[in-house]
């Protein structure tokens, strides 16, 4: 996996995000679950977006060891995607 994050790349992990999302949403709404593709697709959405920050966040960091960028910065994804579960 690469530390190198351009615009190309958030793109496309985000649109493999959403695809994953459609078709196991489209699944559920056919299935006649109660969380559907909308669903589906915000939550991948959103927790994908969490690691692309995360990770972000980690590679700008890295190296610093100087006052408040020393935090756990996986603390980050882990309570957003904790609270989405």
């Amino acid at each position: 996996m690469t530390t190198d994050l351009t615009f190309d790349v958030v793109l496309l992990r985000l649109a493999l995000s959403y695809a994953a999302a459609f078709l196991l949403g489209w699944n559920r709404e056919e299935l006649g679950h109660p969380a559907g593709m909308r669903t589906i697709v915000l939550l991948c959405l959103a927790s994908c977006t969490a690691m692309l920050l995360g990770g972000l966040l980690l590679t700008e960091t890295r190296g610093d060891t100087a006052g408040l960028s020393r935090l756990d910065l996986m603390r980050l994804p882990q309570g957003i995607l904790a609270g989405i579960g």
